[in-house]
C-alpha cells in the first residue's frame, strides 16, 4: 500500500478548531476529527510532533482535512514517502465512516490550505523527444503500419491488440542512503514488495499478454536471476553478421557503437547474438536500439530457442534506448539458442539497428534478483535516471517510456498493492486533484470486477471496501494516461484473514484474472466495442497412438461464463523434443488433433490452450507420448499432480531484517510437466506409452483396462486435495 515508511515519532495531541458552520451530513465531522485526534496520538502515526488538525469538513463521501504542519518537517523531513504515508494514515481512519473521497491540505507560511502535495518540489514531466543520429537514411517518422506489429512467442491477437498496459507492482528492495532494505516488513511470512511482483509477473501480466496488450512494467518482468547481455562490440562468437552492415558514428548500447543495415524486400544481411547459457531455463529476451524516424517499422527478430524458431516484429522508430521486451523463451544450455535479425522489411529504405541484446531477469544492485529491486532502481536500469524517490519513479518512467512512443498509443496504468493495517477487502483508488480522463473508469470497472469474481471463486463475503480518491504519487504523476491504484487484500491481518488467503496461488490468479478482465471491460466500454474475455484452459487432455506413425491429441472444452471467460473457439496445440520449449503451434477448430510422421521410438510432448476473440488461454499440462515400434502403447503415462496451494508456498531465508518468507514462485511448486522426467525414464528403459491427466482416466476418455501398465504420479499430494479420488481408486 502507499503508507511507504512509519515515522518513530512520538505525537502531541493539539487543539482541534472545528470550522464555524458545518452543514449536517450523516458522516459527522465531529465523528471524523475524533478518527484523526486518534491518529495524533497513535505512536505509530506518520504524523510529525507539532501536527495539529485544523478542521474537518465534509460533504456527502467527501471529506477535507486540514492540517497545520510543522515549518521544520516540511522543510527537511517531508518527501513523497511521507505524504503518502500521511495520506494513506488518514484515508484509513476515515474509512469507518464511510468516507471515500479524501484530500488532506496542509497550510505554509502563507497560512493558505494547499493539497499537501503542493509543498513536494515540482518534478518534470516526460516530453517527447527525438535523439539524434548518425545514419543517412532518409528520416520518414510516422510511416507505421495501422497495426503495430507485437511481440512475444505466438502472441495471440486479442481484445487488448493495440492496447498499451502499464504495471505497477508497488514497492521493493531500495537503497536508503545507507543499506538495502525493502519497504515493506515480514508479516505473517509475506513481504508486500515481493508478493505483488509474484502476482504480477506469473498472473496478471500474462493474462493481459495473452489478450494481445503490449505490456509493460515499472519493475523487472522475469524472476530468472540469470543475465547475459551479448553487444555488437564484443565480435566473435557471440556477435556475427551476413550481408552488408555499417558502424554507427552516434552512439550505442553501453555508448559504444551499433550497426546498420538497410532494408530489403529479401533477406540480404543478418546479425546473429549467441548467448553462452549458464542454466536450462525460461529466459526473457530484450533488445536495445537508438530509435529514430529512419528506421523499419517492422525490424524482424528471429529468436531461435529449444522449441524452435519464432520470428518478432517491431518498430525501431520508437521506444530505443532501453531494453525492449521480445518476449521469453526456453533455452538450453550452451550456446545452441540465439537471436538473429533480418533486414527483410515491408519498410524499404529505411534501416534496421543491430546493438545489445539481453537474456534473464539479472541481479540488481542490491545483489538481489533484479525484479525485486524497486521501481526507482529499474527505471535507471532502463535507462530513465531522473525520478527522485520510488513513489514518482512508477508514473514518471512509464510516462517517459509513452513519449518515447507513437502519439496514438493507447496506454493505461495499473498500479498493484495490498494494504494494511488490521482489516480487510479490496479498494481501488484514483488522483483526488483531478485524475487523468478515464481514470474514474478504470478504477470502477477494475474495482467491480475483483471484488465479484472473489465473492463469486473465493468468499463470498468478501469486503469491498469501494471506490476512493486521494492524493498519492504513483496516481498524482501520471500526465496522459488513465491509473488507478489497487489495493488488492490486507497483508497483515491473521489467518483466518486475507493474509492467508494472499498465501494462496488461486487467491492471487482469481485477483489478476478479474484485474486484467476489468481493463478489457474499461476499453470495450469506452470504445463502444462487445466484451471479449480469453477463455480458461482446456481439461481431459489426453495424448495416444492411434495409428502406426499417427499421434492423436485430445481434450475438453474448458469451461465459460462466470467468473472465468468466454466460450473457446478454436485451439492450439503445442509440440516439443523436450517437454520445455515448444513450436509455434498448430490452430484447430475441433478438439482434437491427430499428428502424421512420428517414428517408431520417437518422443513427442504436447499442450494445448484456447483461442477465441479475446486471446489465447493458459496452457494445459504438458503430456508425452513415445511411439511403439508396431500396435499401441503398452503403458499409460497419468499426470496426477494437482495441487497448488500455500503449502507448497517456498520458504525462503531473505535476510537478517526479513527473516524466512513464503515466496510463490510456481516453477519450484507446480511446473505441470513432470510427465517429462517420467517420460524420460520410461523412454531411456524403451518403453512405449501414452499419456493423460488424471481427469481424463477418472472420465473415462481412457480406458485403464487398454494397458499392461499405468506410471500414475501424484507429487506431494495429499489425502485431503485428493491424490486419488474414490473413483481413480476404484479404476485403478
Amino acid at each position: 500500500m502507499p503508507l511507504v515508511k512509519r515515522l518513530p515519532l512520538v505525537l502531541l495531541l493539539l487543539l482541534l478548531v472545528m470550522a464555524a458552520a458545518v452543514p449536517a451530513f450523516s458522516q459527522s465531522p465531529a465523528s471524523a476529527a475524533s478518527q484523526i485526534i486518534s491518529l495524533l496520538q497513535d505512536n505509530d502515526s506518520p504524523l510529525p510532533p507539532g501536527a495539529q488538525l485544523v478542521r474537518v469538513a465534509i460533504s456527502g463521501s467527501q471529506a477535507t482535512v486540514d492540517l497545520r504542519l510543522p515549518t521544520a518537517f516540511l522543510a527537511t523531513a517531508f518527501d513523497a514517502y511521507a505524504s503518502d504515508a500521511i495520506v494513506a494514515a488518514i484515508v484509513q481512519a476515515l474509512h469507518p465512516l464511510g468516507l471515500r473521497d479524501i484530500h488532506v491540505r496542509a497550510a505554509g507560511a502563507q497560512g493558505i490550505f494547499r493539497p499537501i502535495s503542493d509543498f513536494l518540489p515540482p518534478l518534470p514531466r516526460p516530453i517527447p523527444t527525438m535523439p539524434s543520429n548518425s545514419d543517412p537514411a532518409p528520416d520518414r517518422r510516422g510511416a507505421a503500419p495501422d497495426n503495430h506489429p507485437v511481440p512475444g512467442q505466438g502472441q495471440p491477437e486479442g481484445a487488448l491488440s493495440g492496447k498499451t498496459v502499464w504495471l505497477s507492482p508497488g514497492h521493493g528492495w531500495l537503497w536508503n542512503g545507507s543499506s538495502w532494505l525493502t519497504q515493506r516488513g515480514n508479516t505473517y511470512g509475506i513481504v508486500e514488495d515481493f508478493a505483488n511482483a509474484e502476482a504480477v509477473v506469473y498472473y496478471l501480466a500474462r493474462y493481459l499478454w495473452n489478450a494481445g496488450a503490449n505490456v509493460w512494467l515499472v519493475r523487472e518482468r522475469s524472476v530468472n536471476a540469470q543475465e547475459i547481455i551479448v553487444d555488437n562490440d564484443g565480435g566473435a562468437p557471440g556477435y556475427a553478421e551476413t550481408g552488408s552492415w555499417t558502424t554507427s558514428l552516434s552512439p550505442g548500447y553501453g555508448g559504444l557503437t551499433y550497426r546498420y543495415a538497410y532494408t530489403a524486400n529479401t533477406t540480404t544481411a543478418t546479425a546473429t547474438w549467441t548467448p553462452t547459457v549458464p542454466i536450462a531455463g525460461w529466459y526473457p529476451v530484450y533488445v536495445w536500439y537508438l530509435h529514430s524516424g529512419n528506421r523499419s517499422v517492422d525490424a524482424r527478430f528471429v529468436v531461435h530457442h529449444a522449441g524452435g524458431d519464432t520470428e518478432v516484429a517491431l518498430s525501431q522508430e520508437v521506444h530505443g534506448q532501453t531494453w525492449r521486451f521480445l518476449g521469453e523463451y526456453y533455452f538450453d544450455a550452451g550456446s545452441s539458442g540465439s537471436v538473429t535479425l533480418l533486414n527483410q522489411s515491408s519498410d524499404l529504405d529505411q534501416v534496421v539497428i543491430a546493438d545489445a541484446v539481453r537474456f534473464g531477469g539479472g541481479v540488481g544492485d542490491s545483489g538481489e534478483p533484479r525484479f525485486e529491486e524497486a521501481a526507482l532502481h529499474y527505471a535507471a536500469f532502463q535507462g530513465y535516471g531522473d525520478a527522485p524517490n520510488d513513489v514518482v519513479a512508477r508514473p514518471l518512467y512509464a510516462e517517459w517510456e509513452l513519449a518515447k512512443g507513437y502519439a496514438n498509443e493507447d496506454a493505461v496504468f495499473l498500479s498493484w498493492h495490498t494494504n494494511c493495517c488490521n482489516a480487510s477487502g479490496t479498494e481501488a483508488f484514483i488522483y483526488d486533484g483531478g485524475a487523468t480522463p478515464g481514470s474514474v473508469e478504470l478504477r470502477n470497472f477494475v474495482q467491480a470486477e475483483i471484488v465479484s469474481d472473489l465473492r463469486v471463486e473465493w468468499n463470498p463475503n468478501w469486503v469491498d471496501r469501494g471506490l476512493k480518491s486521494a492524493n498519492f504519487g504513483e496516481l498524482r504523476e501520471l500526465s496522459t494516461m488513465p491509473g488507478t491504484l489497487v489495493e488488492i487484500a490486507f497483508h497483515d491481518t491473521e489467518n483466518p484473514g486475507d493474509a492467508d488467503d494472499l498465501k494462496e496461488p488461486r487467491f492471487r490468479q482469481i485477483a489478476a484474472r478479474a484485474a486484467f478482465q476489468g481493463i478489457v471491460r474499461y476499453f470495450a466500454n469506452r470504445d463502444n466495442q462487445p466484451v471479449h474475455l480469453l477463455p480458461e484452459t482446456p481439461t481431459h487432455l489426453l495424448a495416444r497412438t492411434t495409428a502406426p506413425g499417427q499421434v492423436t491429441i485430445s481434450w475438453a472444452a474448458p469451461p465459460a461464463g462466470g467468473a472465468g471467460g468466454d466460450a473457446a473457439l478454436s485451439y492450439k496445440v503445442y509440440q516439443s523434443p523436450n517437454g520445455r520449449g515448444f513450436d509455434n503451434g498448430t490452430v484447430t477448430n475441433n478438439t482434437s488433433l491427430t499428428i502424421s510422421g512420428v517414428q517408431p521410438g520417437e518422443l513427442r510432448y504436447f499442450r494445448v490452450t484456447a483461442l477465441n476473440a479475446g486471446g489465447e488461454s493458459f496452457p494445459t499440462p504438458v503430456e508425452a507420448v513415445r511411439a511403439p515400434d508396431s500396435g499401441s502403447a503398452a503403458l499409460l503415462l497419468v499426470d496426477g499432480f494437482d495441487r497448488l496451494d500455500k503449502s507448497s508456498m517456498i520458504t525462503q531465508d531473505d535476510g537478517p531484517t526479513l527473516g524466512n518468507t513464503e515466496r510463490m514462485f510456481l516453477e519450484r511448486m507446480n511446473r505441470y510437466d513432470y510427465a517429462v522426467e517420467h517420460a524420460q525414464a520410461l523412454a531411456g528403459c524403451g518403453v512405449a506409452f501414452d499419456s493423460s491427466v488424471n481427469e481424463a482416466v477418472a472420465g473415462q476418455t481412457v480406458t485403464l483396462a487398454n494397458y499392461q501398465a499405468v506410471d500414475w504420479f501424484v507429487g506431494e499430494d495429499s489425502t485431503a486435495n485428493a491424490s486419488l479420488n474414490s473413483v481413480e481408486r476404484t479404476l485403478l
